[in-house]
Parts: structure tokens; C-alpha cells; sequence
């Protein structure tokens, strides 16, 4: 059957397009996020600004190495 889009004017195609009989039934929605899901992601992301933080402090300490052992061959 084809879906007459509710306008042949009866109550069923008002409802379901006359479409015939449904193969399943949901509803799908966006929710407000979930606390364990939520939670999860805070938490990944929390761990994601520490390792940049780090990686940053560690690239920042390397090039002080490499700037005070080119002034001390230097001097």
C-alpha cells in the first residue's frame, strides 16, 4: 500500500496515511543527556585538557633544555 499522505479524507488516513498495517512502533526524541552518559564525557574530556596540559609543559621543558645547552656551547 502507498501512504496517501491523510488526504483521502477518511479517519485511518488521517491516522496512518491508509498506509496499511505497521511493521513496528517507537518514538524517537532527543533526551536531556543522561547522567552516566553525561558523566562519562566529562570525565573522558577532563582527561583529554591533562594530557595536553602535560604534552604542552613537557614540549615547554624540552625546548628550555635545547635553548640553555645552546647558550651554554656558546659561552
Amino acid at each position: 500500500m502507498v501512504d496517501d499522505l491523510g488526504t483521502a479524507g477518511t479517519p485511518e488516513s488521517l491516522s496512518t496515511g491508509s498506509a496499511g498495517g505497521r511493521l513496528a512502533c517507537g518514538v524517537v526524541s532527543l533526551s536531556s543527556s543522561s547522567s552516566s552518559s553525561s558523566g562519562e564525557w566529562e570525565l573522558t574530556l577532563l582527561y583529554i585538557v591533562i594530557l595536553a596540559v602535560v604534552v604542552a609543559l613537557l614540549v615547554l621543558l624540552i625546548l628550555c633544555l635545547v635553548c640553555y645547552c645552546c647558550c651554554c656551547r656558546k659561552g
